[in-house]
């Protein structure tokens, strides 16, 4: 309803959405299968625009599982399984949401700590900004007793 009120009246849009926050904000939309509305329309900088991208929300995210799909997601390196469904435009429907929800939460942690925050990569390097886990020291294995047939095998032939 709001796309077709705003494709004939630009007040009734800038009412809505006010003015652009600045010159490097656009006009995006949270679920990109979604219509121009309130609700699913932002102001957003291309950086924003670029984690809502189509990989992101139009990924099916289910797997059947015998007679029942399963859906999951995959954030920061885990595997999420959100549920067992029925059919696979149910496991879908719950994958796209948890999806939004994930960039959702992505831009108000980067808005609140900064544009460090979703970096996943080292700047410097780029390899993934995660600490190496120090793993305690392990002791070897004490050696076997010999047997007589390890002997054997350990006594050179004549």
């Amino acid at each position: 309803m709001h796309e077709l009120r705003w494709r004939h009246d630009f007040m009734a849009f800038l009412s809505d959405m006010g003015l652009r926050p600045s010159p490097v904000h656009s006009l995006d939309r949270r679920d990109n299968d979604g219509d121009y509305s309130p609700e699913n329309c932002r102001w957003a900088t291309r950086s924003a625009q670029q984690r809502n991208t189509e990989r992101a929300l139009c990924a099916r995210g289910a797997v059947r599982v015998g007679d029942r799909w399963r859906a999951t997601i995959r954030l920061n390196g885990r595997t999420i399984t959100l549920g067992q469904f029925e059919t696979s435009a149910e496991a879908t429907r719950v994958y796209r949401q948890a999806a939004i929800q994930a960039i959702l939460m992505t831009e108000v942690i980067s808005a609140v700590l900064g544009p460090t925050a979703h970096r996943d990569t080292c700047a410097n390097c780029g390899l993934p900004d995660t600490p190496t886990p120090v793993l305690p020291a392990v002791e070897p294995p004490p050696p076997k007793p010999a047997t007589a047939r390890s002997r054997r095998r350990a006594e050179p032939r004549r």
